[in-house]
């Protein structure tokens, strides 16, 4: 008779599965409860012909973490965390169990699931929340035939702050801004390096862009502890940074939100550097009370107020030289004019206006110079030095009406007419951000040079086409003292005084020579030293938006001249400066 076994093995082995089956329906292990089986995977192969699955043996396959293994979290921060499952052969494996777990007090925070399938790559994401509270705990993954991969967590108090910058503006000396601009930067750029070159701030870390004043920018998740210069800047929409503030040392503590306020302040304009300058000096009324050389400077502008007097001036030496009363030469300079004009119309009149164009060359000139500004010990002092380079006069006599205003434009250099250097050195401030004020300071000048210099290289050359350059040469190439005394010979005086015209032509020469001696020694009388004292201010521009100044317009020179024991005359300037390239 057959055993109970033998008879009913089919039976029992079918109510076995099922009750296998019904135990994976319940979610407790997936195996079959059969001694010696593991419970059921997907890649193992197990499952058809039915064949018991089998569990991999540990270290066939392995499971790896993507990312370090150490993670820190803000409090009710999230994260995603990712694993690998791969066989020993590096084949991925998709579609498999990850299990996952925490070990210690996690404080609040959670998982997402406790299983999850690897995907494509045989990846597998894991979503990790931390709670509000600190807390640090491992995070454990396991995987069938895999060593297990832990994970340190750690949800620390909060490690970031927060800084609110208020910048605010209060219009100073009529600028206006548009924009702004906060700036966090590391803690070695501090605001005295700043405040040298307020245009370098190298890079920032953060920036924040500013549309009004006052307004506030902020910066939020700032590392907690972190340590930076805070600079604020104030922009007008024509010449770009006008104003700026710095506070150095600003630290921010964890989870707080530091506040800091910034006043802007207008920044002084840089006015280091080489300039070409051009002054109008105005000497109008200064020279006639000057003693000596007022005398002489009076004496020479005379001679020219009236067509007559040089003629006058002729005779009267004619006369002296010839014997006669002085009272001779008003008789003689109406013969002389008489004589004069048919022959040398032309030269004679352009000789009166252009001499007189050229005296009021001495009383109000335009002046080319160099003017050298650089720093001195303190922030906001400078040491000038203001060279004259060229006189500029505009010698329009051949010029036609209505001719441009630069027609006749002559410069005369100061060295190379042989005019001794004219330069003075000063101090000067920067005042209310864009005013320069050049303090009082002396020049010395020698001004007869100045006037010899205008009559041997504009008016000598002009009246003898170049043949003249000086006095004695202008007269000889101009006077036909044969011709002249022909003509006196022949007057009725030449004749009642029986003179010849070769007598009177040896007078003529004689009294050439005496008339170029005697006004180039009066002239040269005027090279005495003169002493030139000056103050000044002028208004700074900037167009660059490099704080560095590129013109001063307008400037204005106060100043006084003296000669020798006269007593000071005020004079006045006016002056525009514009900056030489480097």
């Amino acid at each position: 008779m057959k055993s109970f076994w033998a008879v009913n093995k089919g039976a029992v082995v079918g109510l076995a599965m099922l009750m296998g089956f019904g135990v994976v329906g319940c979610g407790d292990d997936p195996g079959t409860g059969l001694p010696g089986e593991g419970p059921a995977t997907n890649g193992g192969g197990g499952g058809g012909g039915g064949n018991p699955p089998v569990t991999p043996a540990p270290g066939s396959r392995i499971l790896a973490l993507e990312g370090p293994n150490q993670v820190e979290l803000r409090p009710s921060a999230g994260t995603d965390i990712a694993f690998v499952l791969k066989t020993s052969t590096n084949d991925v494996l998709i579609g498999e169990t990850i299990d996952f777990a925490t070990i210690g007090d996690v404080a609040g925070s959670s998982i997402a699931a406790q299983q999850v399938l690897t995907g494509a790559g045989g990846r597998a994401v894991l979503h990790l929340q931390a709670g509000a509270s600190a807390a640090q705990f491992q995070l454990k993954a396991s995987a069938a035939g895999a060593n297990d991969v832990f994970v340190n967590i750690k949800v620390a108090s909060d490690p970031f702050g927060t800084l609110d910058v208020t910048v605010s503006y209060v219009q100073e000396y009529g600028v206006l801004l548009a924009t702004g601009k906060v700036s966090l930067l590391p803690p070695q750029k501090t605001c005295a390096m700043i405040q040298s070159t307020p245009t370098d701030l190298g890079t920032p870390i953060r920036t924040a862009d500013l549309t009004s004043f006052p307004s506030t920018a902020q910066f939020n998740s700032l590392g907690a502890g972190s340590t930076f210069t805070v600079v604020a800047q104030g922009f007008r929409q024509a010449s770009g940074l006008t104003a700026h503030g710095c506070v150095d040392n600003v630290s921010v503590p964890s989870g707080q939100t530091t506040t800091l306020a910034i006043q802007l302040h207008v920044i002084a304009l840089n006015p280091l550097g080489t300039y070409t300058v051009d002054t109008d000096y105005n000497f109008t009324g200064i020279f006639q009370s000057m003693g000596t050389f007022g005398t002489v400077f009076t004496e020479i502008t005379n001679a020219f107020d009236d067509p007559d007097d040089p003629y006058l001036y002729v005779a009267q030496k004619v006369a002296n030289a010839i014997g006669l009363g002085s009272g001779t030469a008003t008789v003689l300079a109406p013969i002389i004019r008489q004589a004069l004009e048919p022959i040398l119309p032309s030269w004679f009149q352009k000789f009166v206006t252009v001499a007189r164009d050229i005296t009021s060359y001495l009383t109000k000139f335009h002046v080319i110079s160099k003017l050298e500004l650089s720093k001195l010990a303190s922030q906001l002092t400078l040491s000038g030095k203001n060279s004259w380079e060229k006189i500029v006069v505009y010698w329009r006599f051949n010029c036609a009406q209505g001719a441009p205003p630069d027609c006749g434009r002559r410069e005369i250099g100061i060295l190379s007419s042989g005019i001794s250097p004219v330069e003075g050195s000063f101090t000067a401030a920067v005042e209310n951000y864009n005013q320069l004020k050049i303090n009082q300071h002396t020049v010395p000048i020698a001004y007869g040079q100045i006037v010899m210099a205008l009559l041997n290289d504009l008016l000598w050359p002009a009246l003898t086409n170049g043949v003249a350059h000086n006095l004695g040469e202008a007269l000889q190439a101009l006077v036909n003292c044969s011709s002249i005394s022909t003509r006196i010979a022949a007057s009725s005086l030449g004749q009642s005084l029986g003179l010849t015209a070769q007598s009177f032509t040896q007078v003529c020469t004689s009294a050439l020579q005496a008339v170029a001696v005697m006004i180039e020694s009066r002239i040269n009388a005027l090279s005495l030293d003169g002493v030139l004292g000056f103050s000044g201010t002028a208004t700074m521009l900037e167009t660059t938006g490099d704080l560095l100044v590129d013109k001063f317009d307008p400037g204005q020179f106060n100043g006084s001249l003296t000669f020798g024991s006269s007593q000071p005359r005020n004079f006045t300037g006016t002056w525009t400066a514009t900056r030489r390239n480097p």
